[in-house]
């Protein structure tokens, strides 16, 4: 997801191809999982829920993933070349994101070399947010802790 040595970006280009692969691949991948989730809040009173990104380039996380989140946590591995998955947490609060993807975060660096692992946890308090704007977000946020190279860092937020 970097530019190529020669490119320039312009300064009103938000994404690079690659960038905007990243989104068209998330939006197929959690779009519909979302809307359920969405039907949830709105109609069962489910609180808020958290998304989960997270990248270590060249590292599989699923099966270190798999056996860390809960049965009801969703799962998907968004992008295996890049290596970025997504876990959708249901009936979470951002400060249990954030303690999950802090005790991810532990176990992975066990496991493999923190270099380059990026997480990101957003926690979306209500189904008014369009679901595309929200992946938008996900995905620029990513986008600019990798351009600041925050890696190894959980970077958590509320979107209203």
């Amino acid at each position: 997801m970097s530019i190529q040595k020669g490119e320039k970006r312009k300064k009103n280009a938000k994404f690079t191809f690659q960038e905007i692969n990243l989104v068209v691949k998330m939006v197929e991948k959690i779009e519909s999982t979302m809307e359920i989730i969405y039907y949830l809040m709105e109609q069962e009173g489910e609180d808020s829920f958290v998304i989960l990104l997270l990248s270590l380039k060249g590292v599989n996380l699923t099966d270190i993933l798999e056996e860390q989140k809960r049965d009801t946590d969703i799962l998907f591995e968004i992008d295996k070349e890049e290596s970025v998955y997504v876990i959708l947490c249901q009936n979470t609060q951002v400060d249990g994101g954030y303690h999950f993807a802090n005790r991810l975060v532990k176990h992975i660096t066990q496991v493999e070399e923190k270099q380059d692992l990026y997480s990101i946890a957003l926690e979306i308090r209500n189904s008014k947010l369009n679901i595309k704007t929200v992946i938008f977000k996900l995905v620029e946020t990513f986008i600019n802790t990798k351009k600041e190279k925050k890696s190894g860092e959980i970077l958590y937020r509320s979107l209203n």
